[in-house]
């Protein structure tokens, strides 16, 4: 059974520089959308799209927000407050995750945590949870 997140949103900014960052992004939103009913929008920085095929991989094409956005200098500079503001335009939830796909935590530690924001609650650092 899926734990109910409808009220979060997981942002997602990535810039997929190596095969391992690429295999990170596949375990987190595979992970997120089996444990998890909730809102994900991933915004890729790069020159060349590579996210789409990993949602067509993993059947994730309509159950998420994708943004690509296109790196027109070729640089490998990465202002991830830059795009997790640009994220925050778009979500429509009362719960936002800054999310990393470095990380896993177990499920209910997301609930807890989104159950502490609706409850009054400004941030949460849920790793002492995990």
């Amino acid at each position: 059974m899926k734990l109910d997140l409808t009220k979060t949103t997981f942002i997602i900014p990535i810039y997929i520089e190596s095969q391992d960052r690429k295999t990170n992004l596949t375990i987190t939103l595979s992970y997120l959308f089996k444990h998890l009913d909730t809102n994900v929008i991933v915004l890729e920085h790069d020159t060349v799209s590579k996210v789409p095929n990993i949602l067509k991989e993993l059947n994730l094409e309509n159950k998420l927000t994708y943004i690509f956005s296109k790196n027109e200098s070729g640089n490998d500079v990465f202002h991830r407050t830059k795009f997790l503001n640009q994220m925050l335009h778009c979500v429509k939830t009362p719960v936002v995750v800054n999310y990393d796909v470095d990380i896993l935590l177990k499920p209910e530690v997301y609930l807890e945590s989104q159950n502490k924001i609706l409850s009054g609650s400004d941030l949460i650092y849920p790793y002492f949870w995990g």
